[in-house]
């Protein structure tokens, strides 16, 4: 059978940035065949203007905005850029999409549809680089990255005071990749804690990472997908910082074998391409 042809921009295959992260995993995925074609160049601003790219499938034009707000999205739509350069899109995959009134209103106003996609990893993860086991686990999980902001300083004080959970006794945990990999492969749960708060779905890139190593996931909110991804089903849904308390005795065999599947479904190159085709496929 015949690969259906994807329009991706110039530079596709070598600019860095979460946009880009994506076209090359659809690359990687060998779903498609790979056409470049010169698409509107649409700057203002105060914009988030690198995190606009676009491309074409079956006759689909796509805007792709992998920023944390509405940016650059609302910015482009003030600036009346969908009744002149980007009159042709038909779709634009928002991957902090969630339901609101400017979503809503958006649509309304524009005739474009707007959906979630899926959740690229951080460029320099290494996808897949080990599989998780049940085993008898040093940590039972650990919470990482920049914790001095959205909200996530209570899930941070909590882990500092329980030994079975790694802290590094400070908001800003500067690991390196190795040590930080190391300590997954350590640790029962993956926990995520929320994104940005404002304007924005929460979710986050360890979604991707911990289940392309099919870690059990522990997360601190409910993203919005075109796909399943349920609370106490897909994960393990955490609500308040004593809720950490649940990783010690709940078994974490179902949600790993969840993971699994989200990630080969969904989070893969080839999960992302199969979800793309799902999606312009329910125009």
């Amino acid at each position: 059978m015949r690969k259906r042809i994807l329009y991706l921009p110039p530079g596709c295959d070598k600019h860095q940035g979460w946009n880009w992260t994506l076209n090359r995993m659809l690359i990687q995925s060998k779903m498609f065949e790979i056409k470049i074609k010169e698409f509107p160049w649409t700057r203002i601003k105060g914009a988030r203007n690198g995190n606009w790219t676009m491309m074409e499938l079956d006759g689909v034009t796509i805007g792709l905005d992998t920023w944390d707000t509405w940016s650059p999205t609302c910015h482009f739509h003030d600036a009346g850029f969908f009744d002149s350069e980007l009159k042709h899109v038909d779709l634009i995959l928002k991957i902090q999409y969630y339901d609101c009134d400017y979503w809503k209103k958006f649509q309304n106003s524009t005739g474009i549809k707007v959906k979630p996609w899926t959740v690229m990893p951080t460029k320099d993860f290494p996808l897949e680089s080990f599989r998780w086991e049940n085993k008898n686990h040093k940590w039972i999980g650990t919470v990482t990255g920049k914790n001095n902001r959205f909200g996530r300083q209570p899930w941070t004080e909590w882990c500092e005071k329980h030994p079975k959970f790694y802290s590094s006794g400070s908001y800003l945990v500067n690991d390196t990749l190795e040590e930080y990999t190391n300590r997954l492969k350590d640790c029962k749960w993956g926990i995520i804690l929320k994104g940005k708060n404002k304007n924005h779905d929460g979710k986050n890139r360890r979604e991707c990472e911990f289940s392309s190593c099919g870690i059990p996931l522990a997360m601190t909110y409910i993203p919005t997908y075109e796909f399943p991804m349920n609370p106490n089903e897909h994960f393990l849904l955490l609500e308040k910082p004593n809720d950490l308390e649940k990783l010690i005795y709940t078994d974490p065999k179902p949600f790993a074998q969840a993971s699994d599947q989200l990630y080969y479904d969904h989070f893969s190159a080839y999960g992302a391409a199969k979800t793309l085709i799902s999606i312009v496929e329910s125009l």
